[in-house]
């Protein structure tokens, strides 16, 4: 069985936690103290992990509602003679012993009891206690937590909430639900295992071998992994994560079926982690587990698990991609993307600038050697990683070299770039919808501080015709750019384009709020549009459109203004042009 640790692009990323005083970062709770505190509830957790169903965990009221179940048909409950006092001690819940439940409070999984105190006024209090063996003796105390049980007749309301029990089964009860099950596990394609950890401050942990590969991966990568010795094969042995044991995590897996039924869930302890040598920036792991007494597991495979250790090229990772779980080299991205961002930070920021860029060939030596910084470059990030390689050959250099070290742009032909598909997909998903708008506007900004002042110089058209699909896919219509751009088009004599793209801008300045049909912007998109109808062949057009707009500019403007006349002395030109 082999899984990889993170699917980026396939399903979400763990999210971990801080690093706290255990030294290592650990997947979401799945049942929390602080959960219970809020709804006043004590900090206990009963934790059941022989179950043939999965791993269930719940809070005394539930515990309490299924003993007050368990109570009343005959033998459910199994408990001890009264003592001297009336109370009574519970030996187990069906055909099981009360000790298949953990009673787990902060920090500790507890040795426990219950005593059955005698009944008073219809009610009975079961009192949980704490129970240690030290050096041959057994102590008992604190009192975890107390809770009522009814003892009137079947039929009256628990003490607790209702919970919904499932039906009587082999082992003699009813459970609460469970909290994680071995089929939705199957469900999702994973194999049958949960790595469960009962020991945390926070609460109690349940998760599947995919976030516990995770977890062993990102303890790996910040260091906090603990191995003893090196076998004969080379394979390191970790034991401890952080400053705990790697035994503090338990292994349950799903019965074996024996003659129609199943045995109850196998769990097993953690021994250790074997982490073979590296192979093509890889490691396997094999989880190393202790014996444990009659049930089988229906598959006693070894545990095992791929977690990447070096960054990988993209074209590596492409040949991969081929015959590769795709979930594997999706993580090879992402540790190469992450080895990217603390090696060169500049060079992430270019590479996530690009990402959202168009999919085109990217002259980049145009976007930064643009002679000025674009005055509108967004936000606090694109400023501090694209600001300094700005105008800076040598800053420049070194963060696309970083790209092309590990194939994450490619040469195209013309001194452009191209991001890599796998890169560019990788970024777009890691990204939030406002870490997208952000780059984007970046991008943007680039692109439109990159197109020289000038485009009726001959000498600009060249940059300008690298920067056009940029341009034309980045820049918003009603913006300065994207206006050069049009008459770039029409100054280099592609009177057509330049038309055409004139009138996308004056509908665009016309709708637009900050703009309005009969201001001085959309006036002048309107007049280039008529230029670029004539220069077309189309004189009448372009005479008729410049007859509507000249009382419009004489209101507007003002009769005396100069681009009044400019108007006025086109409209003669272009009447002149379609007489003839």
């Amino acid at each position: 069985m082999t899984v990889v640790a993170v699917m980026l692009g396939f399903v979400h990323a763990v999210q971990f936690g801080r690093r706290d005083d255990l030294g290592y970062r650990r997947p979401p709770v799945t049942a929390s103290f602080d959960d219970l505190r809020r709804r006043g509830l004590p900090e206990v957790l009963f934790v059941h992990s022989f179950l043939p169903e999965g791993v269930t965990i719940c809070d005394v009221n539930v515990f309490a509602a299924m003993i007050e179940e368990a109570y009343h048909p005959p033998r459910t409950l199994l408990v001890d003679a009264s003592d001297e006092n009336g109370n009574q001690r519970c030996r187990g819940v069906g055909n099981n012993g009360i000790w298949e439940w953990a009673v787990v409070t902060p920090g500790r999984r507890s040795g426990w009891r219950m005593t059955l105190a005698p009944e008073r006024d219809g009610q009975r209090q079961a009192i949980i206690e704490a129970v240690t063996a030290e050096r041959g003796h057994v102590q008992v105390g604190p009192n975890l937590v107390t809770f009522p049980i009814s003892t009137r007749p079947p039929g009256q309301p628990c003490a607790g909430k209702p919970v919904p029990f499932g039906p009587m089964d082999a082992m003699g009860y009813r459970r609460p639900p469970v909290t994680v099950s071995f089929d939705d596990l199957s469900r999702r394609g994973l194999p049958r295992t949960l790595f469960v950890n009962g020991s945390l401050p926070e609460g109690v942990t349940v998760c599947d071998v995919n976030v516990f590969a995770a977890m062993i991966k990102e303890a790996e990568e910040v260091g906090s992994l603990r191995y003893v010795r090196q076998d004969e094969r080379g394979n390191d042995q970790c034991v401890g994560l952080g400053g705990t044991g790697i035994w503090e995590w338990w292994v349950v897996r799903a019965g074996k079926p024996i003659d129609g039924e199943r045995y109850a869930a196998p769990r097993q302890g953690i021994c250790s982690i074997l982490f073979a040598p590296e192979k093509d920036g890889k490691r396997t792991c094999t989880v190393d587990l202790n014996g444990y007494p009659g049930h089988e597991p229906e598959d006693d495979s070894p545990i095992t698990f791929t977690i990447r250790v070096r960054p990988m090229s993209m074209a590596v990772l492409e040949r991969e991609a081929v015959t590769a779980d795709l979930a594997d080299v999706a993580e090879g991205v992402e540790l190469t993307l992450s080895w990217l961002a603390n090696t060169t930070p500049a060079a992430a920021g270019l590479l996530r600038l690009m990402a959202f860029l168009p999919d085109v060939p990217v002259p980049l030596t145009n976007l930064l050697y643009a002679g000025q910084p674009p005055a509108g470059l967004p936000g606090p990030e694109a400023a501090a990683l694209i600001g300094p390689l700005l105008n800076n050959p040598a800053a420049a250099s070194e963060a696309m070299n970083a790209l092309l070290y590990k194939s994450l742009v490619r040469h195209a032909r013309g001194l452009r770039v191209q991001v890599h598909p796998l890169a560019r997909a990788a970024i777009r998903a890691q990204l939030t919808a406002d870490e997208s708008a952000h780059w984007q506007h970046a991008g943007a900004a680039l692109v439109e501080g990159a197109l020289p002042a000038d485009p009726q110089a001959p000498t600009s058209w060249p940059t300008y015709a690298r920067l056009l699909p940029l341009a034309r896919a980045t820049l918003d219509l009603t913006s300065d750019g994207m206006r050069r751009i049009a008459r770039y088009l029409g100054e280099s004599g592609s009177y057509p384009a330049a038309r055409d793209l004139c009138r996308l801008i004056a509908d665009a300045l016309t709708t637009d709020d900050a703009h309005s049909p009969e201001h001085p912007r959309t006036l002048a998109a309107r007049q280039e549009l008529a230029r670029w109808t004539g220069m077309g062949g189309n004189a009448a057009s372009a005479r008729d459109e410049l007859a509507d707009l000249l009382p419009v500019i004489e209101r507007v403007l003002g009769p005396d203004h100069p681009r009044t006349h400019a108007t006025r002395s086109s409209l003669a030109y272009w009447t002149e042009k379609a007489a003839g």
